[in-house]
């Protein structure tokens, strides 16, 4: 699966989760944990 298409069932699973009420609050707080993980998951990965 490509990026964009990764994005795009992302993007699909959100909206299903979240229904109408697609709150901009919820959907940063979701960003920032998800980016926060990736930064652990970058950091803490072993260099090649």
């Amino acid at each position: 699966m490509t990026a964009t298409e990764q994005k795009e069932v992302f993007r699909s699973i959100l909206e299903d989760a979240l229904g109408e009420e697609n709150r901009y609050e919820t959907i940063k707080e979701i960003h920032d944990k998800i980016h926060e993980k990736i930064t652990e998951n970058t950091e803490s990965s072993p260099k090649t």
